[in-house]
Parts: C-alpha cells; structure tokens; sequence
C-alpha cells in the first residue's frame, strides 16, 4: 500500500484559512452585527421622536413631565426596535 505524504504547509495554511472565516464570521454575528442594529434602531427612535413628539398631548404640562414622556417615548420606541432585530 502506498500513503501519500501531505505537504504540511499546505495543511497548516488550510487550518488557518478555516480559523480566519470563523473568526470573521463570529465577529461579525456577535459584535458587528448588534452595532449596526443599535446604530439603525437609535436613529429609528429618533426620527420617530420628531416626528410623534407634537401627537404625543405634552400641552400644559412642566418641562420636567414633558422631558419624562419624550424620554419615555424613545426609549420604548428603540426597546421596541431591538426586539423586532432579534437583540432584546
């Protein structure tokens, strides 16, 4: 029987090609991809903000109420967001 002697640059150069793709690919899956749905779903709740903060009643209250409602209005348009986008 005859075995074939592999060259082992060729192999070592294949493993490390494997790592490379599955270290890209997690970095990608686990820190770049969270940042851009973050990034989209902050803008997200920002133009939902100026676009609802006149439909949302703040007409004869405080500034300190009308801050907490915004805040309020925000936050859960970018919570909601993150769910839709699989993060929360």
């Amino acid at each position: 029987m005859s075995e074939k002697k592999q060259n082992p640059i060729k192999n070592n150069l294949t493993i490390f090609i494997i790592a490379i793709i599955l270290i890209s690919g997690w970095f990608c899956w686990f820190q770049l991809r969270p940042f851009l749905i973050r990034k989209k779903c902050a803008k997200t709740a920002d133009e939902n903000l100026k676009k609802f903060a006149g439909e949302l009643g703040l007409v004869g209250k405080t500034q300190m109420e009308k801050a907490e409602n915004l805040y309020d209005f925000h936050d859960e348009n970018y919570n909601l967001c993150l769910k839709r986008n699989g993060i929360k």
